[in-house]
């Protein structure tokens, strides 16, 4: 039925109850399975003339550190992701009934877009995520935008752990 689960994950509260309810989930599948753990890189927006193109030999600019905080976002996420697989392995073991992927990505202007793309691509069947994450206002809905625009644009079905 299920054999390909997209597990997005920030490490939110939400997120990490979807990965517990991914690791019952998987513990029932008896055929092959794989789980990609994906965690999608969010956007740092600077204005345009934050730094007006300021050089200056021993200050770097502004485009500078953007692409050093990126790289250091992505090695804090590709650890992360390890770090949750070795767990999923530890719990359930693999049996080599269970394959790992974990994978960051750039998500650009839309979170929700670069999720729905990437499991498209991928061919997932099944989007596990959980309700809200760790962006600002949406703690105070019962569903974040981000979880909200997967469930209604994914062309698989999506299972939303609150």
């Amino acid at each position: 039925m299920f054999n390909k689960i997209l597990l997005p994950y920030d490490g939110s509260s939400p997120s990490n109850k979807s990965f517990s309810y991914a690791v019952k989930f998987a513990e029932g599948i008896k055929d092959n399975l794989q789980i990609i753990l994906l965690y999608v890189v969010p956007e740092i927006h600077l204005p345009p003339s934050y730094d007006y193109g300021l050089k200056l030999p021993y200050v770097k600019t502004a485009r500078e550190y953007l692409k050093e905080l990126y790289q250091s976002m992505r090695l804090n996420a590709l650890s992360m992701l390890e770090h949750k697989k070795k767990e999923f392995e530890t719990r359930i073991g693999t049996g080599g009934r269970i394959t790992f992927k974990t994978q960051v990505l750039y998500g650009g202007r839309n979170t929700a877009d670069t999720i729905m793309e990437y499991a498209n691509n991928e061919g997932a069947n099944l989007i596990i995520i959980g309700s809200t994450g760790l962006g600002g206002f949406a703690k105070i809905k019962a569903l974040g935008s981000i979880s909200r625009r997967v469930s209604e644009r994914a062309k698989c079905p999506v299972m939303i752990i609150h």
